[in-house]
Formats: structure tokens, C-alpha cells, sequence
């Protein structure tokens, strides 16, 4: 009996089940304990903020890349590597207030080591290597949604096969760059899980009014940042015909894919206007070229049976649309004849053009005859050859 009495009366010492001690009922900070409570008390919205913090924070962290692709995603990679350092010095603490104090130059060579061992860890690396691939196919789906979205809003549904295509092939990377941010900022398992943690025990004595509007005022700051902020240009990355991302010796392997790529879109575009006609149309690409050499893309129409005005325009259009954007000139002829040369560097290519006078700033020596004609180009043809392939 004496052994349940004291346990009775001991009740109230108990540590509470988290570990922590068990608060006095009518301790000298109940009262102040008690306003504290009253104060962090959150409405089911702020609940709602409070749960789904991390992520915003992500999101908002990851908006900027949209103005600044390579390198806000650069300044991510640092802000993730800095995070894990962040971690591994938590869970050191943790095992030193377990095991005892620690040297205080001992316990931040652990962390650095800790960091370095999970940077040269093959699991992290192809564990980025999935992120990155998950970033390009959601951000080419997301750019060839939202460009499809647009164009069926103000053109209607035909040629919306045009517009995703050419939405995907202006802005996949840009919105795969966002896509990476938010997976370096975000997480998951273990990861995401003490980032939130941590992310709870800087705010949990806020009030929500003062959450809100911090969250607010970050949301706000990083939309500003992805339409009028700072471009954070990465000269390299434009070398070597936009391949200076790569090492080196993966440049010519890459760019050889590159030209195989434009030569089936150059097989599609001449089939589609071929027509029920062979060879009416041929192509030709200046492949395995220097990477310092311009990108050609060359259309032929077969001299026996010329082209009118309007197919050559038409051609011009079809191949401006459907061609990479690295393609940085595109030339048509009749025979050996020039007729028309295209420059497409430094234009954007993020919907498809139907009208032929919109190429004449864009062509050597602005010809007239692209304005005269413009009115008896077939847009649905010039929409049906720009859609050819997947891509």
C-alpha cells in the first residue's frame, strides 16, 4: 500500500512522456506559462502554415530561377550543402548532450567530415542524378502546359500540338530549374523531416499574425526577384556553343546527339511539305562542325519545280518553328539559289509564327515579298509541319 500511495503523490513529478519535466501546477510561471500557451495558439489556417512551412519556404526559395536559371540553381546547390552542414552539427549535438561534452574543435571537424562523406557518397550522386531528371521532365511538361494553356486561351485549339512543342523547347530548362531549387530547398525523408523540425522550433513562439506576414513578405520578395531581379549570368555556360556546362570531353558526344536531333527534325519538316510530292523539299545540316562554328540548317526545293512565294515562306515558318533552339541560322534555296536566309539567334522561339512578315526583320536583306505574301500562306500547314515530332 505505501509503495501505490507514493506513487500517487509522486504523480505530479513525473517526466512527461516527450522527456521533458512535468509542468507545476501552480508553480511561480504557471501564470506566465499559461500566456505564453494563449499566445502561440494558431487558428486552423495558421495550423495549415505552420504544417506546410517548409514547402512554402521551398517554393518561394525557388521562384528566383526563373529570372536567373544556372544561377540561382547554383546558389541552391549552396544553400542545400549549407543546410546538411546545418544537420550534421544538430545530430552532433545530439549525441554529445547523450554521450557527454565534446571538444570544441573536435565536434566541428566531425560536422565538415560528416558533410565531405556525404558529398563523395555514390547514393548522393545518383541520388542528384534522379533529382535532375525529375527536373527535366516535369519542367519540360510544366513549360509545354503552360505554353499550350496560353495558346488555346488567345488562338484557339488548332495548332496547339505547335504550341507545346515550341513552349517545351523555349523554357524546359528555365522551369527545370525552378523544379531543381525546390527539390535541393525541400527534400525529403529524413531530411525534410529535420528541416521542418527546425524550421517549428524557430517559429513555434511566433505570433500567427507575425508568421503570416513573414511568409507573406518572403513570398512577395522571391516573385519580385523571378520577374525584375538580377540575372545572375554564368558566362561558361554559353561557351562552346551552350555546352560549357559539360566537360570536356563530353561536349562532342553531346553535340553529336545535338545534330542527329536537328537532322530528324529536318527529315520531318521536308516530309510535311513534301506532300503527297517526293523530294519536292531536301535538307541538309552542318553537323560534326567546330562548337564554334555557326549551327545551319539548310532547305532545298528541287529546281525542276520551283516553289511559289507563299511554299517558300511557308517552309521558312515551318522550319523556324520546329528547328532547336540552337540552331542559330537557317537557310532556304531553290537549286544552288539562296532565296531566304533566317537568323534565329538571340529571338525567342516560346510560340509557333504563322505570319511570313514577322520573319523579314529576322531575314538578310528584309525582302519585300514576305510582307506581299504573308496573306496567302497556309497557316494550317505551317502549324501542321511544326508539330512533326514528339520534341
Amino acid at each position: 500500500m505505501a509503495t501505490g500511495i507514493d506513487d500517487l503523490t509522486g504523480l505530479d513529478e513525473r517526466p512527461a512522456p516527450d522527456g521533458s519535466a512535468a509542468p507545476e501546477a501552480d508553480g511561480p510561471y504557471a501564470e506566465y506559462r499559461a500566456r505564453m500557451d494563449a499566445r502561440i495558439t494558431r487558428s486552423d489556417s495558421g495550423r495549415w502554415l505552420s504544417m506546410h512551412l517548409l514547402t512554402i519556404c521551398a517554393v518561394a526559395g525557388a521562384l528566383p530561377a526563373l529570372r536567373a536559371p544556372v544561377g540561382w540553381v547554383a546558389v541552391c546547390a549552396v544553400a542545400a550543402i549549407v543546410m546538411l552542414g546545418f544537420d550534421a552539427a544538430s545530430r552532433q549535438r545530439e549525441e554529445q548532450r547523450k554521450l557527454g561534452s565534446a571538444d570544441v574543435v573536435v565536434v566541428p571537424a566531425r560536422v565538415v567530415g560528416k558533410v565531405a562523406l556525404l558529398l563523395i557518397n555514390p547514393v548522393t550522386w545518383l541520388t542528384v542524378l534522379l533529382g535532375a531528371v525529375v527536373s527535366l521532365v516535369v519542367g519540360g511538361v510544366a513549360a509545354a502546359v503552360v505554353a499550350g494553356a496560353r495558346w488555346l486561351a488567345l488562338e484557339g485549339p488548332t495548332g496547339i500540338l505547335a504550341a507545346l512543342r515550341a513552349g517545351a523547347w523555349a523554357h524546359a530548362l528555365t522551369y527545370s530549374a525552378v523544379v531543381a531549387c525546390f527539390l535541393l530547398l525541400r527534400a525529403g525523408g529524413d531530411t525534410a523531416a529535420r528541416r521542418e523540425k527546425a524550421l517549428r522550433r524557430a517559429t513555434r513562439r511566433m505570433p500567427e499574425v507575425v508568421l503570416t506576414l513573414c511568409v507573406v513578405l518572403l513570398v512577395g520578395a522571391s516573385a519580385a526577384m523571378a520577374v525584375a531581379g538580377p540575372t545572375l549570368d554564368v558566362g561558361f555556360v554559353r561557351d562552346a556553343d551552350g555546352l560549357g556546362w559539360l566537360p570536356p570531353g563530353l561536349r562532342a558526344t553531346v553535340d553529336e546527339a545535338r545534330d542527329d536531333l536537328v537532322t530528324e527534325e529536318l527529315d520531318a519538316v521536308t516530309a510535311c511539305l513534301d506532300g503527297p510530292d517526293a523530294e519536292l523539299w531536301t535538307a541538309r545540316y552542318t553537323a560534326k562542325n567546330a562548337l564554334t562554328d555557326a549551327d545551319v540548317a539548310t532547305l532545298v526545293a528541287d529546281p525542276t519545280q520551283p516553289p511559289d512565294q507563299a511554299a517558300l515562306a511557308t517552309a521558312a515558318l515551318a522550319a523556324d518553328n520546329h528547328l532547336a533552339p540552337w540552331v542559330e541560322t537557317i537557310d532556304v534555296l531553290v537549286g544552288d539559289q539562296t532565296v531566304l536566309t533566317i537568323a534565329r539567334a538571340g529571338h525567342a522561339h516560346d510560340e509557333p509564327l504563322t505570319d511570313a512578315a514577322a520573319l523579314r526583320d529576322r531575314s538578310v536583306g528584309a525582302p519585300e515579298w514576305l510582307t506581299t505574301v504573308a496573306p496567302q500562306v497556309d497557316t494550317e500547314h505551317v502549324l501542321t509541319c511544326s508539330a512533326r515530332t514528339p520534341l
